[in-house]
């Protein structure tokens, strides 16, 4: 597989080398780059940061141009069952979400442009039933149950249903608002 798609990347550098394009490999790289949010560029590179902290600390080096599926998924496995936040507390799920999609846009974006996908390919199975778990440990065990803002009180809702009811006044403003104050 990783053989026929060397080769398809190939022959697609000859194509592009026979049009006599002005565009290289790398001025394509860097137009695919600006089609990206400068937001999107920031949280992948905080979410690949974490990563690699994560794995300088553990003496581990990911490599996203040669590391195979089988790795990777051993690698983020582990990852997503240890990693914690600067001060030791477990990552809310969307952290571990966002963290995960920075490190699929790390190798699929150019110029790696790989095409392994960590969110669904099934190389990543293990590593994702331990994202799901992890995610539902958070909420079972940090977060039992979301507290609410209380709804608006019985007497309140009367005077918004009141005041909303007259409608526009002639200026087409809300009248008397600080009525509503009373």
């Amino acid at each position: 597989q990783s053989s026929n798609r060397l080769r398809a990347k190939t022959e697609v550098m000859e194509e592009i080398s026979s049009q006599n394009s002005h565009l290289g490999l790398e001025d394509l790289d860097k137009l695919e780059a600006k089609g990206q949010a400068e937001n999107t560029k920031r949280v992948t590179s905080w979410g690949i940061k974490k990563f690699e902290k994560w794995c300088d600390k553990r003496k581990l080096k990911v490599d996203f141009n040669c590391v195979t599926p089988v790795e990777l998924n051993e690698l983020l496995r582990k990852f997503y069952a240890k990693v914690k936040s600067e001060k030791g507390q477990p990552l809310t799920p969307s952290t571990l979400t966002g963290i995960r999609a920075a490190i699929h846009r790390q190798s699929t974006s150019a110029p790696r442009s790989r095409s392994m996908n960590i969110i669904q390919d099934s190389e990543f199975l293990s590593a994702n039933k331990m994202f799901e778990a992890k995610c539902k440990l958070y909420t079972k065990e940090m977060n039992p149950k979301p507290t609410h803002k209380s709804s608006i009180a019985a007497g309140d809702m009367l005077k918004l249903r009141g005041y909303f009811s007259e409608g526009l006044d002639s200026n087409n403003s809300w009248a008397d608002p600080e009525r509503l104050l009373q």
